[in-house]
């Protein structure tokens, strides 16, 4: 069924090769480059009090983690800064999008991954930032001197000032007193104007200076034809980036998940290097059965897989591209009747030669745990 749907007649919608823009004012961008100088690698964290922010919002199904990928992609800061002894690191995350102390959304479940993964003990704060675990943290000053020990922070956007970030507020003034050395390795994240983000001054870590490389590479096309796969729920998020690639030369972008349904929405206009999934697989809810919607502009329901002219589309795009850059999900990849377009998807790049692939986003990237090629 995936080879009979991957081949066959190209839509007549999809644009044919040139119609890659090459806008004669483009100007190539700078090189993404971060201050060497702040990088975790050029820090000394030994006997220093450090807190760490990090993106460990995993996807978590009726009280199963079912993938730990942004936890472990943590691992290298984290065991870097253990191989210089603090004697500290207080690590900091958030989970879901809390209104308030919601303990659904504690990050307490963490604490036993944290402690397989790491290989040593990991001590719960459940009080967030507040005097009570400042106490908490004088009163083990002596017992954490030069011994690396691990703390988990309560979800830190429990504080409403975390989102609603104010200098040199009361909230802010605490957040700092947890530490001396302030680190952000959160690249999902570090979009936000976040407390958490925005006050970790001290440095950053292994996994922003892996992705701003591998963004770095993407810019830098050298007249390549790049295509960049946009899915995901949020077309808000990604409004920004893909804005961005509308103006690259010789890249075009297919938009697919739920963003296509809030197309219209947010953009006055598709231009022509732009390919919008309509058809999909969907319902008016996930509980409902599972039916082919030919347009979901134009129809009821949500479209929650990608469907098979979508799916053609897309793989001609990819076979004309040189550079794939691929950021969020063709589905609700949760639910495995909605899983199979991205699985899809996933084979079919593993199985490409000579091409560059960049993935992007913790969830996207989940579709590759496994297979190691």
């Amino acid at each position: 069924a995936a080879k009979r749907l991957m081949t066959g007649r190209v839509s007549p919608r999809m644009s044919p090769v040139s119609s890659y823009v090459n806008l004669a004012s483009y100007k190539q961008p700078k090189s993404c480059e971060l201050d060497p100088a702040l990088s975790l690698q050029e820090l000394d964290v030994s006997g220093k009090n450090v807190v760490a922010r990090f993106d460990f919002n995993v996807p978590v199904d009726d009280g199963t983690v079912m993938d730990d990928l942004r936890v472990r992609a943590a691992l290298p800061s984290i065991n870097h800064m253990l191989g210089q002894v603090p004697n500290r690191i207080v690590l900091v995350c958030h989970f879901g999008r809390p209104k308030g102390a919601d303990k659904k959304c504690s990050v307490e479940f963490l604490v036993p991954i944290l402690k397989s993964l790491l290989g040593k003990e990991v001590t719960f704060l459940p009080d967030g930032v507040s005097e009570k675990t400042l106490e908490t943290l004088k009163d083990r000053e002596g017992a954490d001197e030069g011994s690396g020990s691990v703390y988990l922070l309560e979800n830190i956007r429990f504080h409403e000032g975390e989102t609603k970030y104010k200098a040199g507020s009361a909230l802010s003034s605490l957040y700092k007193s947890l530490g001396n050395t302030h680190i952000a390795d959160c690249f999902g994240c570090v979009h936000r104007s976040h407390m958490s983000i925005v006050e970790s001054t001290s440095g950053y870590g292994f996994l922003i200076s892996s992705e701003v490389k591998a963004i770095g590479e993407l810019l830098k096309t050298g007249g390549k034809k790049v295509l960049g796969i946009m899915g995901g729920a949020k077309i808000k998020d990604k409004q920004p980036m893909i804005e961005c690639l509308c103006k690259m030369p010789n890249t075009r972008i297919f938009v697919g998940g739920g963003l296509t349904r809030g197309w219209n929405e947010n953009f006055k206009e598709t231009p022509s290097n732009v390919v919008l999934s309509r058809d999909a697989y969907g319902a008016s809810n996930l509980s409902a059965p599972a039916s082919y919607l030919p347009d979901i502009l134009t129809t009821g329901g949500g479209g929650f897989d990608i469907g098979p002219q979508g799916m053609r589309d897309l793989v001609a795009m990819i076979d004309q591209s040189d550079v794939i850059f691929w950021n969020g999900c063709l589905g609700v990849i949760e639910d495995p009747r909605y899983r199979v377009g991205s699985a899809m998807i996933v084979d079919y790049l593993l199985a490409q030669k000579g091409k560059k692939v960049i993935i992007g986003g913790g969830e996207t990237a989940s579709l590759f745990v496994g297979k190691e090629e």
